[in-house]
């Protein structure tokens, strides 16, 4: 079952209130929970009283919370879009709200554990599935469709920057040697790209585990989390939503942001250094160092581990 990371002070440091003070008069806010998925940090804003928008690209995750959150969205407290972040300014825009204010934007970049555990579509290394790992189903491309298109360097490229892939050139090598003996037999389940990655691991005398109970790496790990993030174009979504969302902040409005990654925290230390040395200065940077979670929250939920959390607040 999913757990949400760093959940309570998360929310602490959106600053949750159900109004603001403009010209001097009480106005309604609302708080923007880019990255709903099993609805956690959106059901702790609303049990302080806020109101949210709330988006996500996966069906089934909007199918879930408009089941689980039906009360709220009836009542007006929770507008829940099927859309990708990188597209909340038109989500914003759309909504018949005049004025609209937001208080507080935040973007936990992890994916839903419910999502990568499913045996459908492929996240997972543990069971064996077709190689899909589209977040959307509305993309064209899967993770088949690059193992089977992409050039060796781009492959090699693509696990190195996005996985962090030590072994990325040999295990690229090795899946344009399978194309070209298997052709269309290849890379049918994410199993056939366990085998590899593993062979490639064990020849290089590679000490990881294999199974999920360890929390040592499984030697698939890196490889299939770069796989996900090319498809979905998770990087790229983040450099072109982060600054729609600071944007669409009222002053003193706070932007939250957990990364697990170091190309996501990469493109959130960029943003924040743009707009807190901007001149004019247009925010503050309220953690000066990425938060993580406490010994607790890592006993409980092992999958925290990678968490950074940061903050900015507009001016």
């Amino acid at each position: 079952m999913h757990k949400t990371v760093m959940l309570t002070t998360a929310v602490d440091y959106l600053n949750p209130r159900p109004t603001i003070v403009i010209d001097g008069s009480p106005a309604p806010v609302w708080y923007l929970d880019a990255t709903f998925g099993a609805g956690g940090h959106t059901r702790e804003l609303l049990s302080r009283g806020c109101s949210v928008i709330a988006l996500d690209f996966d069906e089934e995750a909007v199918n879930a919370g408009e089941t689980n959150f039906a009360g709220e969205i009836k009542a007006g407290k929770l507008i829940l879009s099927r859309a990708n972040f990188a597209k909340l300014d038109e989500v914003l825009s759309s909504l018949e709200i005049s004025p609209l204010f937001i208080a507080g934007a935040l973007f936990d970049f992890g994916t839903n554990t419910d999502q990568l555990m499913s045996r459908k579509r492929g996240f997972s290394f543990l069971h064996d599935a077709p190689l899909d790992m589209r977040l959307d189903q509305r993309l064209a491309v899967t993770a088949r469709d690059l193992l089977m298109a992409l050039p060796e360097s781009h492959l090699a490229r693509m696990m190195a920057e996005y996985g962090n892939e030590s072994l990325s050139r040999a295990i690229a090598r090795a899946i344009v040697q399978e194309r070209l003996e298997h052709g269309q037999d290849s890379f049918r389940s994410s199993q056939q790209l366990v085998d590899l990655i593993v062979r490639i691991k064990d020849r290089a005398g590679f000490k990881q585990s294999r199974g999920h109970t360890s929390r040592r790496l499984h030697p698939a790990t890196k490889v299939f989390q770069a796989l996900r993030i090319a498809v979905n174009d998770e990087i790229g979504n983040i450099e072109r939503s982060l600054p729609k969302a600071f944007t669409s902040l009222c002053p003193g409005g706070r932007l939250v942001t957990i990364s697990f990654h170091e190309g996501e925290d990469r493109v959130v230390k960029q943003f924040a250094r743009e707009i807190t040395r901007a001149k004019p200065v247009a925010a503050v940077l309220l953690t000066k160092k990425p938060l993580t979670p406490d010994e607790t929250e890592l006993r409980q939920n092992h999958r925290s581990r990678s968490a950074k959390m940061r903050v900015v607040e507009k001016i």
